[in-house]
């Protein structure tokens, strides 16, 4: 049943099985896969409602301390169906070999297996409307590339998960759907840890009401997962599952960045590296560099109505630019200039995943919300090791042009020069708004925010849900492989409930 706060806080409800805070793509896939248990009671939470509400949607604002960031209130979405409602659809799973990977420049590994994810890929697709899930078996070595690259694919279906699912849920008879409801504290138990109860509020803070469940999950994004367990103090001092001061460490954020531009001598070739197509680097590459995980694309040539200066630009990038030649000499190759009367241009699109960093985290800030809980702060870092990953990616793509005779790249100053900064979010697309790893999963209280089911350490009936709980990102759209792991731990809840 769909109900508003003001009316369902005026009932009495009881104890639930369930309660679920946020109706994304997660909060919604574990609402509707908790709801098969049949017997037990789901609550789902929403501080939004249906439709954009920008008193509500204020309530994601924040600062940053760090390297510009997109504004905090724009990169997501405080409504039913959360960011499902903007977004442009792109799904890809985790690679096996993000997974499987062992440590990497002493960053920890996942402590599941793709196995243990994977299981539920088909699911996923059929939640997620996609005509095909992805499996690293179904990912050929690109031709020509002698083991350096494989094919994978973006399939774009931006299923909105209110459009799909606001009905099933309004007509499922064991769930409450509760619209306006923030949820602004979880109250544990002082001395086993165990979260007795939440407090709601009204969006004007009129009036609110405690609501009790025997298991708890949080589906409110990277942001505000965090948030929400280091403003739940009141009775914890630094918040829920916050022992080691891991709660907002980890942020990341794919890097999304054109990098650099191609000529083509063979535009069709080219044109096949391109329309939905990633392609990626091999397991063998990424081990044998020991980089983070990576895809690219050559973005379409632009039309053949280039003006004569455009033409002329492009040849003295072809054949005489300082870079290409330094590329020339790292990779051994001579670097010739061809006579194109119209050369086939475009960009190259580079999305990387980015190491785990410390330092990069979300705090809760100086000013408080109209709940009289702070606001978040967040200071973004960017690791000197992810232009590596962009110097190798760069090198490797070069040598596949030249290996194939497709044609020639160069790349923007700043991959190859460390004395120069990166691109400022503010004049370029910089990221992906994925936001990853700020509760992230560990397989002991020191190492991770929630274990292997993403079931907070130390608060047996909490869990959390969505990419803040994913030790390292990959390089794919999160949302693939949020649906899989929260499908993961609707399992373990039931086997608990």
């Amino acid at each position: 049943m769909k109900w508003s706060f003001a009316n369902f806080a005026k009932e009495i409800h009881g104890i639930y099985d369930y309660c679920i805070v946020g109706t994304g793509p997660a909060g919604t896939t574990l609402a509707l896969e908790l709801s098969k248990d049949k017997g037990k009671r789901v609550l789902l939470l929403e501080g939004g409602r249906e439709d954009y509400n920008e008193k509500s949607q204020g309530l994601y604002t924040g600062s940053s301390s760090g390297r510009t960031y997109t504004d905090l209130d724009v990169t997501r979405l405080r409504q039913l169906g959360g960011s499902s409602n903007h977004w442009a659809g792109y799904c890809l799973p985790l690679s096996d070999h993000d997974f499987d990977r062992r440590d990497i420049n002493g960053i920890d590994p996942w402590p599941i297996g793709s196995d243990d994810v994977r299981k539920y890929a088909e699911q996923a697709a059929e939640i997620l409307d996609l005509p095909f899930f992805g499996r690293d078996p179904g990912k050929p070595i690109l031709p020509g590339s002698e083991g350096l690259f494989r094919v994978s694919y973006g399939a774009s279906s931006p299923v909105n998960f209110r459009e799909k699912y606001e009905d099933i849920i309004s007509n499922t008879s064991n769930i409450d759907l509760v619209l306006g409801a923030n949820v602004i504290e979880l109250i544990p138990d002082r001395v086993s840890g165990r979260i007795r109860s939440t407090i709601v509020a009204n969006l004007d803070d009129t009036f609110r009401a405690e609501l009790s469940a025997n298991l708890f999950a949080i589906c409110l994004g990277g942001i505000e997962n965090p948030r929400m367990l280091l403003n739940s103090n009141s009775v914890i001092e630094g918040g829920i599952g916050n022992k080691h001061d891991l709660v907002g460490r980890y942020f990341a954020d794919h890097l999304h960045l054109e990098f650099g531009w191609y000529v083509a001598f063979d535009p069709e070739k080219v044109e096949n590296l391109s329309g939905g197509k990633f392609i990626e680097p091999t397991p063998g590459f990424l081990e044998r560099h020991s980089l983070f995980n990576f895809g690219w694309e050559a973005l379409r040539p632009f039309e053949n109505k280039a003006n004569d200066h455009a033409v002329a630009d492009v040849k003295e990038l072809a054949c005489s630019s300082d870079i290409f030649q330094s590329l020339s000499n790292l990779l051994g190759y001579d670097i010739f200039c061809r006579r194109i009367r119209r050369p086939t241009v475009g960009r190259l699109r580079l999305v990387s995943e980015c190491m785990p960093n410390f330092e990069s985290r979300i705090t809760l800030g100086n000013s408080n919300d109209i709940f009289g809980k702070r606001k978040i702060d967040l200071n973004w870092q960017i690791h000197e090791q992810d232009r590596e990953t962009f110097r190798m990616a760069a090198m490797a793509i070069a040598q596949f042009f030249i290996q194939n005779d497709l044609g020639r790249i160069k790349v923007e100053p700043w991959v190859l020069d460390a004395s120069i900064d990166w691109p400022n979010q503010k004049t370029h697309e910089l990221v992906g708004n994925h936001h990853i790893g700020t509760t992230k999963m560990g397989s002991s209280p020191s190492s991770g925010v929630v274990d292997r089911n993403c079931k907070v350490f130390g608060h047996d009936n909490l869990f959390i849900c969505g990419s803040s709980v994913f030790p390292r990102g990959g390089y794919a759209n999160p949302t693939y492989s949020i649906v899989e792991i929260t499908l993961h731990v609707a399992n373990q809840m039931k086997m608990l409930s």
